[in-house]
């Protein structure tokens, strides 16, 4: 085994934990935010919470794929 395909193992380690924290804790958010759902909502804490939960799906997409390309060099 040479340096390279050390250093590439340990990178995708690294990196698939922080990914994977990252995405669990905008899962988490999500969760916490949507605890009521009968209390009746506001429009513009309707629009809010979907903008939020928009965010946090596109920064785990974001994050994924970043995960990949590391993990490809």
């Amino acid at each position: 085994m040479n340096a390279d395909q050390i250093i590439r193992l340990i990178m995708r380690q690294v990196i698939g934990r922080l990914v994977g924290r990252g995405v669990d804790a905008g899962i988490n958010a999500m969760a916490r935010r949507s605890g009521n759902r009968d209390a009746p909502v506001d429009e513009a804490e309707a629009r809010r919470r979907a903008k939020s939960a928009k965010t946090a799906m596109r920064q785990s997409k974001s994050a994924m794929r970043m995960a990949r390309k590391i993990g490809r060099f």
